[in-house]
C-alpha cells in the first residue's frame, strides 16, 4: 500500500494521457486490497458509515447468502457525509466493470442534463464488511463500491411502480424521450428507469392533479450501461430510438445542444473518473477506443433522429 505520510492514500500515478485512459503500467500499479480515501487524487472519497437494510437485487442471477440477503442485493446506508445513498457493492454476480459502466452512465447522464441520480465510489472495509450481518458471508470483492444518491433524502418517499397520473405527465415525456436516446447511445439494455419521489416544495405551477407537481422524477438503475458491463457496445437498434418531437422542448433542446458537443475528450474524463480498479480487467485498447465509439455513436444517433430514413444505415 502506498500513500502520504498523513496516511490519505491515494490512486494517482503517472499514466498514459491517451484519450484519457491510464496505461498497462498505471493500472498493474494497483495490486488487490488497494484501497484509497482519495479517488484518483482528486477528491475525499465517501466512507461507509451505517447500514439502513437490504432492497432488492438487480443482478440475472441472484443468489442468497446465508443471512437471506441475495449477493447481489443493494444496501440502503448511511455514509460518512450524513447522507442517505444505495450502495451496490461489487462482487461474483455484479463483477466491477459492470459498476464501471453504470456509474459512467449516470454521470454522462448528468452531464447531458438528464435528472439521473448522483453516483460516487465509496470505501467499504473488509472490517465493515464482517461488522454488518447483512453484508456478512457475501461474496464482495474488494473495498471500493459504489454508492448511488439516495432520491428524496432521509425522508424521500420514493415510488418504484408510479401511477399513471405520475407516468402520463406532459412535462416528463421530453425527459423519457431523452432517456430512451440516452438508452441507445450507451447500448443500455434494459432502459434505466424512472422513479419518483415526493418533495417538499412544487417543482412549477402546472395544470396537473392536486400534489401531482409535488413530485420529481428522476432516472436510476443504469445497470445495463454498455452492454450489461461488458464494455464492448452492440450496433444501435433504430427500433429502440424513439423518435417522439421532443426537440422542441426545454430539455430537448438542452439535451440535443450538450450532445453535439460532447467530444471524445469529455468521455475520456468521465472514464479518468472511475476507480482504476475497476478498469484492470477491461483490455486496454477497448477503453482507449470507447469515448471515440461513443462520439461517433452519438452523431450518427443524432442523423437518425433528424432523419428516420437514416436509421436502417446504423446497423
Amino acid at each position: 500500500m502506498f500513500g502520504t505520510p498523513d496516511g490519505r492514500y491515494s490512486w494517482s500515478k503517472a499514466g498514459s494521457q491517451d484519450a484519457g485512459v491510464p496505461n498497462s503500467e498505471h493500472l498493474s500499479s494497483f495490486g488487490p486490497g488497494i484501497i484509497g480515501l482519495w479517488v484518483n487524487g482528486t477528491h475525499p472519497m465517501l466512507q461507509f458509515s451505517h447500514h439502513v437494510r437490504a432492497l432488492s437485487g438487480d443482478a440475472p442471477q441472484a443468489k442468497s447468502s446465508p443471512t437471506g440477503t441475495t449477493s447481489d442485493a443493494a444496501q440502503l446506508i448511511i455514509a460518512s457525509d450524513g447522507r442517505v445513498y444505495v450502495l451496490k457493492v461489487a462482487s461474483e454476480l455484479r463483477p466491477r466493470r459492470r459498476i464501471a459502466a453504470e456509474m459512467l452512465g449516470m454521470r454522462l447522464a448528468r452531464r447531458m442534463g438528464l435528472p439521473a441520480v448522483g453516483a460516487e465510489p465509496i470505501l467499504l472495509t473488509h472490517e465493515a464488511q464482517r461488522r454488518v450481518p447483512q453484508l456478512r458471508g457475501l461474496k464482495i470483492t474488494g473495498e471500493v463500491h459504489l454508492a448511488l444518491e439516495y432520491a428524496g433524502g432521509i425522508a424521500g418517499a420514493v415510488i418504484d411502480l408510479p401511477p399513471a397520473l405520475l407516468t402520463q405527465r406532459p412535462r416528463d415525456v421530453a425527459s423519457r424521450t431523452m432517456m430512451g436516446r440516452l438508452a441507445a447511445w450507451l447500448d443500455a439494455r434494459p432502459v434505466p428507469r424512472p422513479l419518483y419521489w415526493r418533495g417538499r416544495e412544487s417543482v412549477v405551477d402546472s395544470d396537473d392533479e392536486i400534489g401531482n407537481n409535488r413530485y420529481r422524477m428522476g432516472l436510476a438503475d443504469f445497470s445495463g450501461c454498455l452492454c450489461g458491463g461488458s464494455w464492448r457496445l452492440r450496433p444501435i437498434d433504430p427500433e429502440c430510438v424513439p423518435h417522439a418531437a421532443a426537440e422542441e422542448s426545454e430539455v430537448g433542446l438542452g439535451w440535443q445542444q450538450r450532445q453535439a458537443s460532447f467530444k471524445a475528450e469529455h468521455i475520456a474524463a468521465a472514464i479518468r473518473e472511475i476507480p482504476a480498479d475497476w478498469l484492470s480487467e477491461l483490455p486496454l485498447p477497448l477503453l482507449r477506443a470507447l469515448p471515440h465509439e461513443l462520439e461517433w455513436r452519438a452523431r450518427h444517433l443524432r442523423m437518425a433522429v433528424a432523419e428516420p430514413a437514416h436509421a436502417h444505415r446504423l446497423r
